[in-house]
């Protein structure tokens, strides 16, 4: 038998990983999203059911159900809260449990974050809300405008549960310079998600900004009209937010750098722990119930790495990952709330 030529053999394996990739959908679980309790008795977390089907370099997926499940450690056993829900597991979790519900975090979109409340009871949600991020890097008619920012976004309650915080940093849209970056932060009712009062924005040290703004690194001849080729306009701002354990919200200003890559290409770098010394410049602390702000000294980078409890980090640095059927994985880490 003489053998097939090569194009009617590769012809044949293109064919045959197609094939392959009209087999019907598959039932798959695992625990998705987990967090550790806020008082440190025990785990919540999510399990996920889905139909998934392989096609040819790419998967797709179906029919997501998820719930919401109680253990008193990794390894189980574990408790379903309620019923199963409709739709993917929240992209973050925080298990608040000395204050009764748990907070899911969805990212929807580039420009929101979605909050959803779970009753730690019936497992179901009970509230949720919407709210627009800060924009990152915008096109405008002649001009790029790249934005370097620590911390965009945060979300999360404090330590006790008693009341979230909402962090922003960065610009609301058009064509931003320096002097339309800003950093805000509001108070809200983890209850209803209503606002506590109004944002309150915060003077950033100079040092913590930078604006560099350089002209095309496209070379000559070039189109003028090619996005590729606007002139940049970088901005750069430093801070960062994180709870206390005193429930009050610390928010830290770390120092922006001139970066020259070559090739007339420049940005800006936010804190370099060489000429640092990994503190930040300063910061200071915000607290719901009381309208003035208290300044403090250079702190330690460590004060920023965990931004609360009852997320993913036990009090001991533990980090707890999703997992298979079986139980969740967990791995120690020197990352844990608080400044060392």
């Amino acid at each position: 038998m003489r053998p097939l030529p090569p194009f009617l053999m590769a012809l044949l394996l293109l064919l045959a990983a197609l094939t392959t990739g009209c087999e019907g959908y598959e039932p798959y679980a695992n625990y998705g999203m987990s967090a550790w309790a806020n008082e440190g008795t025990g785990v919540l977390t999510t399990w996920h059911e889905y139909e998934s089907k392989n096609n040819f370099m790419s998967t797709t997926t179906k029919n997501h159900t998820y719930q919401l499940v109680m253990a008193p450690g990794p390894k189980g056993p574990f408790t379903p809260l309620g019923k199963t829900l409709a739709g993917t597991p929240p992209d973050g979790l925080f298990y608040m449990k000395s204050a009764g519900y748990a907070l899911g975090i969805r990212y929807c979109g580039n420009d929101a974050t979605c909050v959803e409340r779970y009753d730690l009871t019936t497992g179901e949600v009970v509230q949720s809300a919407s709210f627009e991020n800060e924009i990152g890097d915008v096109d405008c008619v002649d001009l790029h405008v790249q934005t370097v920012v620590s911390m965009r976004f945060l979300l999360a309650p404090s330590p006790d549960g008693s009341v979230l915080a909402l962090f922003r940093a960065g610009h609301d849209g058009g064509c931003p310079s320096l002097e339309d970056m800003e950093v805000s932060v509001s108070f809200l009712d983890p209850q209803t998600f209503a606002l506590l009062g109004p944002p309150r924005v915060l003077d950033v040290p100079p040092a913590a900004m930078m604006e560099i703004q350089t002209e095309t690194s496209c070379k000559a001849p070039y189109d003028a009209n090619d996005p590729a080729c606007l002139p940049t306009r970088s901005l750069g701002l430093g801070a960062m937010a994180a709870w206390t354990e005193d429930n009050r919200l610390m928010v830290g200003f770390v120092k922006a750098y001139h970066q020259n890559y070559g090739d007339g290409y420049d940005s800006v770098v936010l804190w370099d722990e060489a000429t640092d010394g990994g503190h930040h410049l300063s910061a200071v602390l915000v607290t719901p119930d009381e309208s003035t702000l208290i300044a403090l000294g250079p702190q330690d980078d460590s004060c920023f790495e965990v931004a609360t409890r009852g997320d993913e980090y036990a009090a001991d640095g533990t980090y707890l990952a999703g997992g298979d059927v079986v139980e969740l994985k967990s791995f120690s880490s020197d990352m844990t709330f608080g400044c060392d």
